[in-house]
């Protein structure tokens, strides 16, 4: 079977944008090259993704929507894909926050005390690498591990707005949590999440219900995403969010931050503190 292999080199900002832009020409995954450098700190990142056939207003339709983001672009002829071994090659065991996320097939052993979440990463729905990913783990485990943590695990209810391969609600229940609620409007991703909470033997509440339609509050929403869906998102992220509980976002570009930060200020969150890594940012939020 023969595949057409896109490599994308831009600007690590725009590189999730590129990402939707790849699968929604249909390539299956994304994988993110290996850099020469610390891509974060050179602001670029290279992209691959595989298409079984040209895409449908082609090749040249894709490049120009890349270009537009300060994206290059190439195509190439690729035959004979085995997704599960290239999949093998790139993904890594992540630690951040005490946890220690690995891929079915990683024989890492969690560290003294670290919590260990085991994924069948599937092709598209999240690995833990992302800064994003990493930052939401530390958020989680700072608000919920030690004896000064703000919020008490076992009455704790959490909300993973788009919740891909679950990892972080799985994250939440292995450290005692009552509920966790995932969601998220991508079917096949909350196939994979369901899987995942198997293999961690944690019981997760997966659903596509849009966002408005989750009844109850929560004393943690989480949302991973841009920063400009989370200031849409924002009257409905701040309902879901009980008195004194915490909204905890990532996805968000460290110049972006503030303005995120002042957005959730205006609808009565107070910003509790904040999380970097690199070209990214993560705010924990109070309801008061």
């Amino acid at each position: 079977m023969a595949w057409i292999e896109v490599k994308a080199q831009g600007p690590y900002g725009t590189r999730d944008e590129v990402i939707r832009l790849l699968i929604d020409a249909g390539s299956p995954g994304v994988l993110e090259d290996e850099p020469a450098g610390p891509s974060e700190t050179a602001g670029c990142s290279g992209l691959t993704a595989y298409l079984l056939s040209a895409p449908q207003d082609g090749p040249r339709a894709l490049s120009e929507r890349l270009r537009r983001l300060g994206w290059s672009v190439s195509f190439l002829p690729y035959t004979e894909v085995n997704w599960q071994e290239r999949w093998k090659r790139f993904l890594r065991p992540v630690r951040s926050g005490g946890f220690l996320v690995r891929p079915v097939w990683s024989r890492a052993k969690g560290r003294k005390g670290e919590v260990v979440i085991e994924i069948d990463p599937g092709m598209a729905f999240g690995t833990g690498s992302h800064p994003s990913t990493r930052l939401c783990l530390r958020g989680i485990s700072l608000l919920l591990r030690g004896g000064n943590a703000p919020l008490e695990r076992a009455g704790c209810t959490l909300l993973d707005v788009g919740t891909g391969s679950g990892i972080l609600a799985i994250a939440a229940m292995k450290l005692g949590i009552r509920k966790a609620t995932g969601i998220d409007i991508d079917p096949a991703a909350l196939s994979n999440a369901r899987k995942n909470t198997r293999l961690n033997n944690v019981k997760v509440a997966l659903t596509k219900r849009p966002l408005e339609e989750v009844p109850g509050l929560f004393t943690l929403v989480v949302a991973n995403i841009q920063s400009k869906t989370l200031l849409e998102l924002r009257p409905l992220l701040t309902r879901k969010v009980r008195p004194e509980g915490f909204l905890l976002l990532s996805g968000i570009l460290k110049e972006e931050a503030e303005e995120v930060k002042r957005g959730f200020a205006a609808v009565g969150l107070k910003p509790y503190r904040v999380l970097r890594s690199g070209e990214w940012a993560a705010l924990l939020l109070r309801k008061v």
